[in-house]
């Protein structure tokens, strides 16, 4: 085996680990089940006692052994991102920060701010997930939307993830990967195109 196979295979090698790394980060921070779980309600919880009865009768416990890590799956009830539905799902919470209300994402199976729906009374630094049922201010934005059919910019996985502490994720992790994959796969092209012509 000539030292430019030896150098290709590990560059294969290298990109197959990127891209694992990348496909892996990206799982750990959902739950998978949650899109299986999500149920349209005609109304969501306004109280403490409300919230346990719902979160009782939703029993997100019997889906989270199916989670990487299954004590963090919760029960919420948040907006869709069109702003004309109140939604059930067992999620991970997440911290919703700078005044907005909740949503969950079918496209990014995850709970997200929704850019879209503005709150008054939601604190900018930042409030759980699962305590959205504390501002309906966000509730009764259902009422008023007219309903739309249209796609809305938040019915995607946002690229800002929020901790449990309400700062956004570092997603250096991720961009450091992304770029190295990208190196990898541009130096493989360019090394594989020098073999092939040099045997030509």
């Amino acid at each position: 085996m000539c030292a430019n196979e030896l150098i290709l295979k590990i560059f294969i090698c290298m990109w197959m680990i990127s891209y694992e790394t990348m496909t892996t980060q990206a799982d750990i921070s959902i739950c998978q089940i949650s899109i299986k779980t999500v149920h349209n309600v005609p109304s969501c919880p306004k109280t403490d006692d409300e919230w346990r009865e719902a979160a009782a009768r939703k029993n997100c416990s019997q889906y989270a052994s199916q989670c990487h890590e299954p004590d963090k799956l919760e029960y919420h009830c948040v907006l869709n991102p069109y702003i004309n539905e109140t939604l059930e799902v067992c999620a991970y919470p997440v911290n919703i920060v700078k005044g907005f209300c909740t949503e969950y994402s079918s496209i990014g199976n995850r709970i997200q701010p929704n850019y879209n729906a503005h709150c008054s009374t939601c604190p900018s630094s930042g409030y759980p997930s699962n305590h959205a049922f504390k501002y309906s201010e966000c509730y009764n934005l259902v009422k008023t939307q007219p309903t739309n059919n249209g796609p809305k910019a938040t019915d995607f996985a946002t690229t800002e993830s929020l901790n449990s502490d309400g700062k956004g994720d570092d997603n250096s992790g991720s961009i450091l990967t992304f770029t190295s994959w990208y190196i990898i796969i541009t130096s493989s092209v360019v090394l594989y195109n020098n073999i092939c012509c040099n045997f030509m």
